[in-house]
């Protein structure tokens, strides 16, 4: 059975939690339904950079349903070690 990716071994050049999505197949599609919005507010979300102007609240909404994705897939993770790589650019 295929493991998800370790952070520790998390490759440098893709955000860990991106990997994550990658490895349990949710896309930014699967979360613009969750929040009723659209894959351009998820993507912002998502995004290092776009982040620093998008609107805390899409930000917190779009963390949560991925974290609550993740678990509904089996992932067993500390939800807020997903979210390091963002929060200390």
């Amino acid at each position: 059975m295929k493991q998800p990716p370790n952070q520790k071994d998390s490759d440098r050049f893709e955000l860990y939690v991106i990997q994550l999505m990658r490895f349990y197949d949710i896309r930014r599609s699967h979360i613009a339904v969750r929040i009723e919005g659209n894959g351009h507010t998820v993507k912002r979300a998502l995004d290092p950079q776009d982040s620093l102007t998008t609107s805390h609240g899409n930000i917190l909404l779009t963390r949560k349903t991925i974290e609550q994705m993740l678990m509904e897939k089996g992932w067993d993770g500390d939800p807020l070690a997903l979210w390091d790589e963002y929060d200390n650019i």
